[in-house]
């Protein structure tokens, strides 16, 4: 013989809980969801909405075995959740943030209609692989979904708790001649930190969120320049907006020194003159026609890159 523990006396479960478990679940009065939500603590239905994919997969219960001649004492085991059972409560989490986007707008629990879930259960298909992963996406409290109320102050969180970052990821700028694969290598690690808005001169955030958030990605990318910035410009620039952290007045500064400069104008002319006498049967190229075509290429867009846009506007 067997039983299972049961929660602590004084503990009040809500009277909706066997309307949604058994009516609108299927489950039995003494099914495996019923003892494992007891023997977790759990008591109210919200705490359902507010479990995480582990929360779910973490339910169980005691299983407590009775003593015998050759088990003396008292021994149980741990019984968890079987996985589809599990699932119905991923699909009742869904079910509630499609159907009521905001708590204030959801009906009563035990008002729930069983064949309004049942259809949604049969129709609905998550938009990625949410049943019997195992890494699902954890559902945020109170829903899943990004609710209406959802702001800015969100953003700001989650880049600073959840977003990985590394400034050693960020390339060095050790001369001058290395703007161009410098400038494409940061801005596109940049874009992987989330921190494009830093190397974009035009961006100016609006809000007080927005500037928060705008002022830590400026800090972060700021740190990362004290380290891969080693050109004088780089270290001086660095120096000048230490006590600011304005990683993009920085990065700005080092575009106008990349296509405005007398070495830049000298480069783009260089580049220039390369692009309009090299010639493939007179050169030096060792290697095939199309690669031959596609550095070209690449010259003809460094040579745009470094030129501003007024040299191409002016009359003749």
């Amino acid at each position: 013989m067997s039983t299972y523990s049961t929660p602590a006396k004084g503990t009040t479960r809500s009277s909706a809980i066997p309307h949604i478990f058994e009516v609108v679940l299927g489950q039995p009065e003494d099914s495996v969801l019923h003892r494992a939500f007891e023997a977790c603590g759990y008591t109210t239905l919200q705490e359902v909405m507010e479990m995480s994919s582990e929360d779910i997969d973490n339910l169980c219960y005691m299983e407590l075995l009775t003593p015998t001649k050759s088990v003396p004492k008292p021994t149980g085991h741990s019984t968890y959740l079987p996985k589809p059972v599990g699932n119905l409560l991923r699909i009742l989490q869904a079910y509630v943030c499609e159907r009521w986007t905001a708590p204030a707008d959801r009906p009563a629990w035990s008002t729930f209609d069983p064949l309004d879930y049942a259809n949604f259960r049969v129709t609905w298909k998550p938009p990625d692989p949410l049943l019997n992963n195992n890494n699902p996406p954890s559902p945020t409290s109170p829903y899943a979904p990004r609710a209406a109320n959802y702001t800015q102050v969100d953003d700001l969180r989650n880049f600073q708790r959840n977003v990985k970052r590394d400034k050693t990821h960020y390339p060095e700028l050790r001369e001058t001649k290395g703007y161009d694969p410098w400038i494409r290598s940061t801005k596109a690690t940049g874009a992987s930190h989330n921190c494009e808005d830093v190397f974009d001169p035009s961006y100016k955030p609006k809000g007080p969120e927005a500037i928060a958030l705008f002022h830590e990605k400026q800090k972060f990318i700021c740190s990362a320049f004290v380290d891969t910035l080693k050109t004088d410009l780089g270290k001086l620039l660095v120096r000048e907006h230490e006590s600011t952290s304005d990683a993009q007045e920085i990065f700005r500064k080092l575009l106008i020194d990349a296509k405005t400069s007398t070495r830049a104008v000298l480069d783009a002319d260089a580049v220039l003159a390369y692009l309009t006498t090299t010639k493939l049967h007179n050169c030096e190229w060792k290697g095939s026609t199309c690669a031959f075509i596609i550095h070209w290429c690449d010259q003809l867009r460094q040579y745009d890159d470094q030129t501003p846009l007024a040299l191409f506007t002016q009359d003749v």
